[in-house]
């Protein structure tokens, strides 16, 4: 015999006398998750890894629990799990057919998790349970995750945001000299909506003798224009044409953002005798401000300053011509030099001559030397002047 049992006016359960529903039998629970499903419209996405190979993991933020697709879990770090069920944003059930402890990739950091495993449309979905285990932050302006003070880039679903490799064109006819650097204007070449950084590189067919460096750039529908760093390595100015394809440019994987430590430079024992002397020296004639900028200078460029004379050397670059017109050579009688100066000259002619700044000549116009004494080094040798 049928019975029903009604409480405030409303029906709440139909049976059978002497009998009880099959569904009272069942040992557990159903536990429904809410996650969401993704539809059509433009999602957030990352590259990472898994072991070797790469996939694309969507950022659900409306998903409580991180979920991943069989194929693409490790069978070896999953367990069988079948009472859990997943209700999706449009209210069906999709079961879970098991759970998976994976280690993988997001940029340059590894991380620890534990997945459901169900079959979902993309590789894996990295919940609010991950993103708050983790602390993780998205930035939709900037269009990266954040990590602490690593910044993830967010890929664009889109095709577009698929083919990340982008031509720079130049946005104008230049003309550049022979053996310089010059910073010219290029823009993409079908433009870019999504805001990030990129890198700009040099193309295999680029120009003869023209290098382009490496630069970080800002891209995206306020950026449509980028610098570029060209040099001409060749002897002649080259022109370089309007829509010239010069360089390439795509989006970078991790963004890392460095701390840098502010330096001070302070005199010490080792730091070159030749630059405490000259602060020595100098502090005596200026006030405190002037001082400490000079100092400032000095320790800034202190790497032009030689430790010792056998660093020093000469140039090539310019070559000096005295033109003495139709007059005679003026040969200078030789001056004796004491004898104990003698093992002294000896000395800092050989060292001139092995560093390269004097040969052995005997020209029409040879002069003797004399050793004359600085008050802060050793003696020098000088030519003698004709009076």
């Amino acid at each position: 015999m049928a019975w029903s049992q009604w409480l405030s006016g409303k029906l709440t359960f139909v049976g059978f006398k002497g009998q009880k529903p099959a569904i009272q039998e069942m040992g557990a629970p159903v536990n429904v998750t809410p996650i969401a499903v993704l539809g059509q419209s433009r999602s957030l996405m990352v590259e990472g890894r898994i072991g070797i190979r790469k996939y694309r993991f969507l950022i659900d933020t409306g998903a409580s629990r991180s979920v991943i697709r069989p194929n693409v879990a490790n069978s070896n770090n999953t367990t069988n799990v079948s009472l859990f069920s997943l209700n999706t944003a449009s209210g069906e059930l999709m079961p879970i057919k098991g759970l998976a402890d994976l280690e993988f990739e997001l940029g340059c950091q590894s991380f620890g998790h534990e997945f459901l495993i169900a079959n979902i449309t993309d590789d894996c979905i990295l919940g609010l349970d991950f993103l708050q285990k983790f602390g993780f932050s998205i930035n939709i302006s900037g269009g990266t995750l954040l990590y602490g003070n690593v910044e993830i880039p967010l890929l664009d679903d889109s095709e577009e945001g698929n083919n990340r490799m982008m031509k720079i064109l130049l946005t104008e006819d230049t003309n550049l000299p022979a053996q310089s650097e010059s910073i010219i204007w290029g823009k993409l070449e079908n433009g870019h909506e999504k805001s990030g950084t990129a890198l700009i590189e040099g193309t295999e067919d680029n120009y003869d003798g023209v290098a382009v460096g490496k630069t970080l750039v800002m891209i995206g529908k306020d950026h449509q224009r980028v610098p570029v760093r060209i040099m001409n390595l060749g002897l002649s100015e080259k022109h370089l044409r309007r829509d010239s394809y010069i360089a390439k440019c795509h989006t970078i994987d991790l963004i890392k953002n460095c701390n840098i430590n502010n330096v001070s430079f302070t005199p010490t024992e080792s730091v070159n005798p030749q630059i405490t002397r000259l602060l020595t020296e100098t502090k005596a004639n200026l006030s405190e401000e002037q001082y400490s900028k000079a100092k400032e200078l000095i320790m800034k460029f202190a790497d032009i300053f030689p430790s010792d004379e056998s660093e020093c050397g000469r140039t090539d670059m310019v070559q000096h011509r005295i033109d003495t017109g139709i007059n005679r050579p003026i040969r200078q009688p030789p001056r004796r030099l004491p004898l104990a100066k003698q093992q002294e000259a000896t000395d800092l002619i050989e060292q001139m001559r092995q560093q390269g700044i004097i040969e052995p000549s005997n020209g029409p116009w040879c002069s003797p030397i004399v050793l004359v004494k600085k008050r802060w080094i050793h003696a020098i040798l000088c030519r003698l002047q004709s009076t």
